[in-house]
């Protein structure tokens, strides 16, 4: 009895090590490689950065601040705002522990990132300008983590439920400018992000035992039958691909806007969009160009 007991508590600690194992990926030097390197301190580049943090923060309202607190603990039923309440870890545990492996695997490139630039907080590296606004994160600045997760997130999610990638890309862009109102990161830790969870998701989809359990996943999960998700009669999974969103496509009104993500569009970008900053009802936007 001992022996029975002492296998299953056994099999049980395999399966959760297995859940929580990192999917192959190209060594962590893959992705640094294939990253822009940071603003350099104090250039024009590093000060449209800070100018973005802190036109963001003047006006923020304190539903706004709330939100970006609500985020500090973001996993991937933050995107039940578009799939729906029934989207819980109690009615999608397969779900629950495919993400929480996929956010495993990312950590491991994202902090050598980080750990390798070393760059600060933007409220630890201007204090005097931009303020700590939410629960602070230890770690540095770029890329950010939370965009990066919640990017990867959307793009897997919308593989799954290709009808409503548009939603679930709008609700990381959420996530990631909550991270820059609340002092945590830069606008461009926030598009550098981006940047690497497509890398990842393109390396991931290379691997046959990540599309294997993906796949898995939707039939068991993800088919309307079992799920009651609705349905969109469109893929948006093409409309992500002819459109090309930019690294910053958490700023409206600027999808159109191609080419990689180097300091000088970074710049550009950035400093129109401070210029354009509009009130909604629930958040800031851009207003789109006309």
């Amino acid at each position: 009895m001992r022996r029975l007991l002492g296998g299953f508590v056994l099999a049980a600690c395999i399966l959760q090590v297995q859940a929580t194992e990192p999917w192959p990926l190209p060594p962590d030097s893959y992705f640094l490689e294939r990253l822009p390197k940071p603003p350099a301190p104090d250039s024009r580049d590093d000060l449209a950065d800070r100018n973005a943090s802190i036109a963001l923060q003047k006006n923020a309202a304190p539903d706004e601040i709330a939100h970006a607190e609500a985020f500090v603990k973001s996993d991937v039923f933050d995107f039940a705002t578009v799939v729906g309440p029934n989207f819980t870890p109690a009615n999608f545990p397969r779900t629950a522990t495919f993400f929480a492996r996929l956010q495993a695997t990312a950590d491991g490139p994202k902090n050598f990132i980080k750990d390798h630039y070393a760059r600060p907080r933007p409220y630890l590296g201007h204090p005097d300008a931009i303020k700590q606004l939410i629960t602070p994160d230890s770690g540095y600045s770029y890329p950010s983590g939370h965009g990066t997760r919640s990017w990867l997130y959307a793009r897997v999610l919308g593989d799954l439920d290709p009808g409503h990638l548009e939603q679930f890309l709008e609700r990381a862009n959420a996530i990631g400018q909550s991270r820059v109102l609340g002092g945590m990161h830069y606008l461009s830790d926030i598009a550098a992000s981006h940047k690497l969870a497509d890398l990842l998701l393109t390396s991931l989809m290379s691997e046959p035992e990540f599309r294997s359990q993906l796949e898995t996943l939707r039939l068991e999960e993800w088919n309307s039958a079992r799920s009651g998700l609705p349905r969109s009669r469109v893929d948006d999974r093409t409309r992500y691909q002819r459109r090309q969103l930019i690294d910053l496509p958490h700023l409206k009104g600027f999808a159109h806007i191609r080419g990689s993500l180097d300091n000088s569009d970074i710049y550009q970008i950035i400093s129109r969009a401070i210029s354009n900053f509009d009130r909604s009802s629930d958040n800031l936007q851009l207003k789109k160009q006309q």
